[in-house]
């Protein structure tokens, strides 16, 4: 159920994918992903992916000893996100930053504020339902989220792992 938060089961590193498969309600007003430095709600966010469809655009943030950072609203192009829309968004952990993808063409970075060791949860909230709350991946997922059947399939290797729940 929503809000979702958990510990990732293996630590963020650079060439690792975060995906989450998701229904956004068709009355959504904002939903968020956030990739978490700590146990509490109240945490440093290393990103803070919030969607807002009330106003058509997408924030990305971070929040560091309770003070958010700059603002980012900027992208190649509008929100990719709609209401009453199905959508698979991924987090791509690349060199410098965060690459984010909706249903597999890029959308934004949000380059690194703080160390990438310190994240250990993911939390989503907001108004939408999810199925697949996240998956981490190998480098054998490219940035918009493709991948191989053969990683598909498995539901842990050793370098594949899946949660899924439902709501």
């Amino acid at each position: 159920p929503i809000p979702f938060l958990s510990e990732l089961p293996v630590a963020l590193s650079r060439g690792r994918t975060i995906t989450i498969h998701g229904d956004i309600f068709p009355d959504a007003v904002r939903m968020s992903l956030n990739l978490v430095c700590g146990s509490h709600m109240d945490s440093d966010l290393a990103l803070h992916l919030n969607p807002r469809f009330d106003q058509n655009y997408v924030v990305r943030n971070c929040r560091v000893a309770n003070r958010w950072g700059q603002e980012e609203a900027a992208a190649h192009r509008k929100n990719p996100l709609h209401r009453g829309k199905t959508f698979a968004l991924t987090v791509f952990v690349a060199e410098e930053q965060f690459l984010v993808s909706v249903d597999g063409r890029h959308f934004c970075g949000f380059t690194f504020r703080v160390p990438l060791q310190r994240v250990v949860m993911l939390a989503v909230h907001g108004d939408l339902s999810v199925s697949i709350v996240f998956r981490i991946a190998p480098s054998s997922v490219d940035w918009l989220g493709r991948s191989s059947p053969e990683i598909m399939s498995r539901c842990w290797d050793g370098s594949s792992y899946y949660l899924t729940r439902t709501s």
